[in-house]
């Protein structure tokens, strides 16, 4: 049977097979030479550090702009637990650098490595897909079920999703899939990689699409498209309504228009502010899920190849898709701001507060 090794490190990419948990030894024991420089290390945690700090970033700035939020709805705090699972992502990347260059690759400092190298970043990941998924149902039932669902939904009940129902799901399955897989969680004494060294498709697949909340992206592909058949048919029933009323006004005239047609507008100017709070963060939400299960595809197919054909893969081509994974965690920002109109003018408030602050004078003026 043959084995297949993953690095784990927030993502989960194809590495030669290895034998025991310590990667480089030998069948009998024996330590390879490891020809890796300590510069030539430290060039190699350019990357992780590189996106652990722009991941972290832009996590706070999502969390600072929430804070400063008016008025907020209940869905809101989902989009603080994804927030915190990115931000926590980040924080995950940035410890693990200092530990795979200063701490030495010994028996006991094995802990360290595999905790900060896999076993963090399994729960990271499954908690950002399980908050993915809170968010699409989320927006599914607020348009499938809008008045029902608005009268029952608080913030309690979505703080209590983003904290007790993401982060405590997500413990379960990581902690779950670490105890049951930990002697599988290998560790390279020459790169001080973390890797996990599945034996067969079953503990590969167990491992990556159960406990790492992979099987959360099947779920959100149907709930989208559930959002997106039901905007595609209110659009067209509105645009059924616009045509009727036009019909009416075309055939009564003016004043027989504003008779008939007066209370079909005011029931509908009435249904409008409904309509705007439930769909005001739609396209922002669906966007930021649509990246998630874009940003996770590639390495889903490479992961699921046939044996044969997993083994041409080149190496680039999984540090590629695994670097893919890291979209879903730093793009939020930009896609709030470019698709949801509330973000942007708690961005904009929070810009005109801190220019009142460094120049008080030409505010006062």
């Amino acid at each position: 049977m043959n084995k297949s090794d993953y690095i784990q490190n927030l993502t989960g990419l194809v590495m030669p097979a290895g034998n025991g948990r310590w990667l480089n030894q030998t069948v009998g024991g024996a330590m390879r030479v490891c020809n890796i420089t300590v510069k030539a290390r430290m060039a190699a945690e350019v990357q992780p550090l590189a996106f652990g700090t722009v991941i972290t970033t832009t996590q706070l700035f999502n969390l600072i702009i929430f804070a400063l939020w008016r008025g907020k709805e209940p869905y809101i705090n989902l989009h603080v637990g994804l927030a915190l699972t990115s931000l926590l992502a980040g924080l995950t990347l940035l410890a693990a650098v200092p530990i795979r260059l200063l701490v030495v690759p010994t028996d006991a400092n094995m802990f360290l490595f595999r905790v900060f190298g896999f076993c963090l970043g399994m729960y990271t990941n499954s908690a950002a897909m399980i908050a993915n998924f809170a968010i699409s149902v989320d927006r599914w039932l607020s348009v499938e079920f809008a008045v029902t669902y608005r009268a029952t939904v608080s913030k309690r009940k979505t703080l209590f999703v983003a904290t007790v129902g993401v982060l405590g799901a997500a413990f379960l399955l990581a902690t779950t899939g670490d105890a049951l897989f930990w002697e599988h969680i290998g560790v390279d004494r020459c790169s001080r990689q973390v890797r996990f060294v599945g034996i067969g498709f079953a503990s590969e697949f167990t491992m990556f699409w159960v406990f790492n909340g992979q099987f959360c992206l099947p779920l959100l592909f149907l709930t989208q498209l559930r959002v997106l058949m039901i905007s595609a048919a209110y659009r067209l029933k509105r645009f059924r309504h616009r045509r009727q009323a036009a019909a009416i006004n075309h055939s009564l005239g003016s004043v027989g228009s504003i008779r008939n047609v007066a209370r079909p507008l005011q029931s509908a100017a009435a249904r409008a502010l409904l309509v705007r709070i439930v769909w005001s963060s739609l396209w922002a939400s669906m966007t930021v899920i649509c990246m998630t299960l874009i940003a996770r595809l590639p390495y889903i197919i490479l992961l699921y190849l046939p044996p044969g054909m997993k083994q041409l893969v080149s190496y680039q081509s999984w540090m590629a898709a695994g670097n893919m994974t890291f979209v879903m965690h730093y793009t939020t920002p930009l896609i709030y701001a470019l698709l949801w109109p509330d973000y942007r003018k708690t961005v904009f408030r929070m810009c005109m507060r801190l220019k009142s602050v460094v120049t008080p004078h030409s505010s006062m003026a």
